[in-house]
């Protein structure tokens, strides 16, 4: 190295250098990495937390449409229970009224059968057995020989409830006109005939 002097009196140092080479900071290069791999991150986690923000949305979304529609089918199974309910009740309510119609037809076609000289108490109904009184499912109307035959049963098998409606007639009741009459016999007639039936006193 040779050291002059210039004419202002400095010294001057005149060297022949070499450029320093630059070598990589590992630390500087390093940070730069690891900056783009956290905002990488952070960008992925935003998008994530956004994505699933939607799946949960969609989730409630759909649980609610769920449960709004499990309450519409209970209400409309509520609503098709009672009226299945209801519908039974009516139909019972006329398959009754049928029947009782049906029980006092059978009935009446038992006391025709029965005759005007017989009689039975209607506290004794419930002798008489209606199912072997048939109809006939064509016409709808009571088959008489079955009724016939229900009051045979009934005669047989209950002489007792069967009654007569012929009653004898007692010696002190008043003979029908033609018949001849006693003085006091003649005396409880009507005003009326007691003059026409004059001559059918028994002296």
């Amino acid at each position: 190295m040779e050291v002059d002097k210039d004419p202002s009196g400095d010294d001057l140092l005149k060297e022949n250098t070499t450029p320093v080479e630059t070598l990589p900071n590992p630390e500087g290069s390093g940070s730069d990495s690891d900056t783009v791999a956290y905002s990488s991150y952070q960008k992925l986690l935003s998008e994530k937390k956004k994505l699933q923000a939607k799946i949960d949305k969609v989730e409630r979304e759909a649980e609610m449409r769920q449960k709004e529609e499990l309450e519409a089918q209970q209400k409309y199974k509520e609503l098709w229970e009672s009226a299945k309910t209801e519908s039974e009740s009516l139909k019972g309510q006329v398959r009754s009224y049928e029947e009782r119609w049906t029980d006092a037809l059978k009935l009446d076609a038992f006391n025709k059968a029965l005759g005007d000289t017989r009689k039975i108490d209607p506290k004794y109904s419930g002798f008489i057995d209606t199912a072997n009184i048939l109809i006939d499912p064509e016409t709808g109307k009571i088959d008489e020989l079955s009724a016939r035959r229900e009051v045979e049963r009934v005669s047989q098998s209950f002489p007792e409830i069967v009654k007569s409606t012929v009653t004898a007639r007692l010696p002190n009741e008043t003979p029908s006109l033609g018949q001849k009459l006693t003085y006091e016999q003649w005396k409880k007639l009507p005003t009326k005939e007691m003059a026409a039936r004059i001559k059918e006193v028994i002296d």
